[in-house]
């Protein structure tokens, strides 16, 4: 019988586990990654436009999260061109849901808040 899985690094800080659990996770480390980047060259016009909109709303994905990108960006091509199937419903809504987009799922997921312009004070 194995134990637990490891909670990442990300999840930990997210949930207050880093905080609780200080030695446990004091000297995990986070895997190295790259920015999303541009769609694959196979992609049609369509499927270009729906990886640029997840890639503006979905702010966190990284390069290892292609895989599902390229599956979300494809069915959701089909989803607006009218030609999903019921279960191209569910499959959209599944790679959503890993990619922590949908509102349940964009609670688990730990972003960092972008630094406010120091101007912004002054033009309030």
């Amino acid at each position: 019988m194995r134990g637990h899985p490891r909670t990442p690094l990300a999840k930990a800080k997210a949930t207050g586990q880093a905080a609780h659990n200080v030695k446990r996770f004091k000297d995990r480390k986070e895997p190295q990654s790259v920015p999303l980047g541009d769609p694959p060259d196979e992609f049609d016009d369509y499927e270009r436009v729906m990886w640029a909109d997840f890639k503006r709303e979905v702010t966190w994905l990284m390069e290892s999260d292609r895989a599902t990108v390229i599956v979300a960006s494809k069915l959701r091509a089909k989803v607006m061109t009218d030609i999903a199937t019921d279960k191209d419903y569910g499959k959209l809504l599944s790679c959503l849901s890993r990619m922590g987009a949908t509102p349940a799922d964009r609670s688990k997921i730990y972003a960092p808040k972008e630094d406010a312009d120091e101007a912004d004070e002054f033009l309030q």
